[in-house]
């Protein structure tokens, strides 16, 4: 119990003494559970990859789509991914599911450009976190799968979010352009959310920006709030990137983001994140 005290305190910022509690011990005890059933679910295969469509802002095609890892349970509800995610990274598993997504992602993408040929350059977005990020072998582990299933890097786009690039910029830098000597694309996400975004951005060789769902929620009503998308995507594009947008939830957001020079976008007005039968069908449409 002083030792649950102990890691409670240590968490928290500055000098603390904590009190064990019962709750803390719950706490405890469902974490443990979790990680537990987490380990159980990835062996098992009963976690899921679930896509969300990405669109064209000028055309309204679909163009790619991003990979996203859900987690459904026997009565039909879903864990949040803001609770496993988080657990995974902590117990290291986040190394060996991602290295999965990214497999079972390519492959499904490698059957779709096969018998959807209208659909023969589209794309998957792949998100990888901390830990992925600082594994020596990152680069290696990315060549065998695309090696193994005869993928094309260049369908494979690699999303990193922006307080990674801020916690080591000199290896971030070393790690990115590994990846983009193999062909895959690259791509800042949650981009305007850190305290020097600008500040880095030139110095990472990235192909695009993906704006954080916080500039498109005010769009509609603050006009300094499209102001600042469209000079994000005119500076985007003097760079040599382009731009991306999640989080739009209604047409008149979607035609604000395309007047301002956005050229992709995703979000709920478009699709929800679905299995993959339904990505099919949505593609066929």
């Amino acid at each position: 119990d002083a030792d649950i005290a102990m890691y409670r305190a240590k968490t928290l910022d500055g000098a603390h003494t904590m009190l064990f509690d019962q709750a803390m011990h719950t706490q405890v005890f469902k974490r443990h559970s979790m990680e537990s059933e987490l380990l159980r679910a990835f062996e098992n295969r009963e976690l899921k990859v679930y896509d969300q469509p990405i669109i064209s802002a000028q055309c309204g095609r679909i163009t790619g789509v991003e990979a996203l890892l859900r987690w459904p349970q026997a009565d039909g509800s879903m864990v949040s991914p803001d609770e496993f995610i988080p657990l995974a990274e902590e117990t290291g598993l986040i190394n060996d599911i991602g290295l999965w997504v990214m497999r079972e992602a390519c492959q499904q993408m490698q059957v779709w450009h096969t018998n959807l040929s209208q659909y023969d350059d589209l794309y998957v977005s792949i998100n990888l976190s901390g830990k992925q990020l600082v594994q020596a072998n990152l680069f290696e582990l990315i060549e065998t799968v695309l090696q193994g299933i005869s993928y094309k890097p260049k369908h494979l786009r690699l999303e990193i979010t922006e307080s990674m690039v801020l916690g080591d910029l000199a290896a971030t830098q070393a790690l990115l352009h590994q990846c983009r000597a193999l062909g895959c694309p690259l791509l800042v996400d949650d981009f305007g959310t850190g305290y020097s975004s600008l500040s880095y951005l030139h110095q990472l060789p990235v192909d695009a920006i993906k704006l954080d769902r916080s500039f498109i929620t005010e769009i509609t009503e603050n006009t300094r709030a499209a102001v600042i998308v469209r000079a994000l995507a005119l500076l985007a594009t003097d760079l040599g990137m382009y731009t991306v947008v999640e989080g739009i939830e209604s047409a008149e957001q979607a035609q604000i983001c395309g007047a301002q020079g956005i050229r992709y976008a995703q979000g709920y007005h478009f699709a929800r994140p679905m299995p993959l039968d339904q990505a099919v069908d949505k593609l066929k449409t």
